[in-house]
């Protein structure tokens, strides 16, 4: 039987409009649907979630992915920089928090709504679902994979060339029980279960 469930964010984070870096204070309201009845994997999925917002998103600098000199002076003084195809306003944040929340779910729960409010947007509330456009968002990109990283692999962004360490859940030991491959720095290992040969 699926439930249906509440969960509420907020989180700190800056914003990069009219050549101008702005802090605001972000609330997230989600609406979820179980897809699976294993209570374990239920809650891996929330703590992917709590993990996004608290550790990727709090105190990042929201920056079109245009504003390349900006995304230098950031990523040069070492801060977190998350790079969106458009200006970065409540909707476009609340658009891209649906598709990078449901894909690190895996289809263990689904966000059947996302609502999203700020400080600086007045306080006014956006809303996304499944039957609303994902705009920008359609492009394949880092919010439509399962991993944690928020940046394009390989993508350099200016003429600066950084190198940046890529992360997989197994380094936060938020995997699935029933994944096979376990990344590790230099190599890939196959893990198999008790009942399994190889």
């Amino acid at each position: 039987m699926n439930v249906r469930l509440e969960h509420q964010f907020q989180f700190t984070a800056g914003t990069y409009l009219d050549d101008t870096l702005q802090m605001n204070n972000y609330y997230i309201k989600l609406e979820m649907i179980t897809q699976t009845i294993d209570g374990v994997e239920q809650n891996i999925a929330l703590d992917r979630m709590r993990h996004m917002m608290f550790n990727h998103f709090q105190n990042c600098v929201f920056v079109n992915i245009t504003d390349t000199d900006a995304i230098d002076r950031f990523q040069s003084a070492d801060i977190n920089v998350v790079i969106l195809p458009e200006t970065p306003v409540d909707q476009i944040i609340g658009i891209m928090l649906y598709c990078k929340m449901n894909a690190i779910m895996q289809d263990r729960l689904f966000i059947t709504q996302l609502k999203i409010s700020s400080d600086l947007g007045q306080n006014l509330w956006y809303l996304q679902n499944e039957e609303e456009d994902v705009g920008p968002f359609e492009e394949l990109g880092w919010w439509h994979t399962a991993d944690p990283n928020t940046f394009e692999k390989n993508t350099n962004y200016s003429n600066i060339i950084r190198l940046q360490k890529t992360d997989s859940w197994h380094d936060y030991h938020l995997e699935w029980d029933d994944e096979l491959l376990i990344k590790d720095d230099n190599s890939t290992v196959l893990a198999f279960g008790k009942d399994e040969k190889e």
